[in-house]
């Protein structure tokens, strides 16, 4: 259940981005938590390890 409401939950945000656009920007996540806050949009970060 707790998957279902998950994906439920990206959908929606994924249908909100593609509808208003979104901006990538890359390797500054100071100037994206910024941007963010301005716009009051939501911050989704990214990272990985190749460990």
């Amino acid at each position: 259940m707790r998957t279902l409401a998950s994906l439920a939950l990206a959908l929606a945000v994924a249908g909100t981005a593609s509808a208003e656009g979104f901006t990538w920007i890359e390797n500054d996540y100071d100037k994206a938590l910024a941007e963010a806050k301005t716009t009051g949009k939501l911050l989704h970060v990214n990272f990985w390890a190749e460990w």
